[in-house]
């Protein structure tokens, strides 16, 4: 289960720099909680002022030595400047892949985490003006608009895995080249063992492909096709 903290420093009572401090201590004590993400979303502020937060907030998580990441709500200009783990975008931001080629042209060599607000205000205020519980809310909009971005993601998770312990249900716990080694030491028979376990590697990546094709096809039924 991933822990994640989205900030509002307006729950904190006080002047504003009373509650940039309790904000700031919150933050730490939350990277020292082991939390995994943390939001800076902070959207009535400046772009100065946001910068200023952000620079402390990351200090405030660095001092903590913990590996929390810190995102930047909407701002990669702000997340670039002070150095943060990624940016959270809103729906109608630019895209991830976006993301990615700004932190490339700026001479990063570390991959930003990306999140992606899946759903817009106004599908959450039509949801809750039907009267929608939270679970329906969930199940018809959060969720449908969550899956077309999350497939890709653990279509690559799913093939990592794959060949980090492949046939894992019918092998045991045993992983598949170890078990590989062990056969050909055995009998002297590399190359048909070798070859042996290339192809069953070939075979669950093409049918994990397929698998995963068939579904994001379907999740994004109804979306314009990018040509």
């Amino acid at each position: 289960m991933l822990l994640y903290y989205i900030t509002d420093r307006t729950q904190f009572a006080g002047s504003d720099a009373h509650r940039r401090e309790q904000l700031l201590a919150r933050i730490a004590e939350a990277a020292r909680a082991g939390v995994d993400y943390i939001q800076l979303r902070e959207k009535d502020l400046s772009s100065r002022e946001l910068e200023g937060l952000a620079l402390a907030a990351v200090d405030a998580v660095r001092e903590t030595g913990s590996k929390t990441r810190l995102l930047i709500n909407s701002r990669t200009d702000v997340s670039l400047v002070v150095g943060a783990d990624g940016v959270h975008l809103r729906s109608r931001d630019i895209s991830p892949s976006d993301v990615r080629r700004i932190y490339r042209s700026a001479g990063l060599t570390t991959e930003p985490v990306v999140a992606v607000s899946c759903h817009s205000d106004g599908q959450i205020e039509a949801a809750k003006a039907y009267g929608m519980s939270p679970f329906l809310l969930f199940r018809r909009i959060t969720l449908p608009s969550m899956l077309p971005y999350a497939i890709p993601g653990l279509s690559n998770l799913w093939l990592n895995a794959t060949k980090d312990s492949a046939l894992i249900s019918v092998v045991g716990y045993l992983e598949l080249t170890k078990i590989t080694q062990q056969a050909a030491g055995g009998t002297k028979w590399y190359i048909t063992f070798y070859c042996a376990a290339a192809l069953i590697y070939l075979i669950i990546s093409l049918a994990s492909l397929q698998g995963f094709g068939i579904l994001d096809r379907y999740v994004r039924r109804g979306q314009p096709k990018v040509r």
